[in-house]
């Protein structure tokens, strides 16, 4: 999976709140959180991939993959699935950093928090798959742990 290319110029100033956001979301991730991602997640990625944008398309098939992991039971430690529910809900989350109805720029920050949560999953040696489609979410953090 190939981190997103942001055609956007993100501030020093942004990126550090970004990444504050990012890593207070993963610290907090709960049960909560994930059931916002479950009733929120399906509007933002047919959102996304109705956009002529192609960087928000790639977006949507990162966050795909992500849910994909977050199904998964095995492979992923516990706070790999934090780090993939901060990311999701920072996505799912309409106050951000940078909001996603601010023209052009909108969902700069959500692609640079998907690619830091790419990165950290790779430097824990998560493997990265491609998507099954329809797969539901698990209904609570714990349901992955059995």
């Amino acid at each position: 999976m190939e981190k997103i290319k942001i055609p956007f110029v993100v501030t020093r100033e942004e990126r550090a709140q970004i990444r504050e956001a990012y890593l207070s979301g993963i610290e907090s991730a709960d049960a909560e959180k994930l059931n916002y991602i479950v009733e929120n997640l399906p509007k933002v990625l047919r959102r996304l991939k109705k956009s002529d944008e192609a960087w928000h398309v790639q977006i949507a098939d990162v966050a795909e993959r992500f849910r994909t992991l977050l199904h998964r039971r095995s492979g992923v430690a516990a706070v790999g699935r934090r780090e993939l529910v901060a990311a999701l809900y920072y996505l799912c989350h309409p106050f951000e950093v940078i909001p996603d109805y601010v023209p052009g720029r909108g969902y700069a920050d959500d692609a640079l928090v998907l690619n830091t949560c790419m990165s950290r999953l790779r430097q824990r040696g998560i493997k990265l798959e491609e998507p099954s489609r329809d797969q539901p979410l698990p209904k609570s953090l714990e349901q992955q742990a059995e």
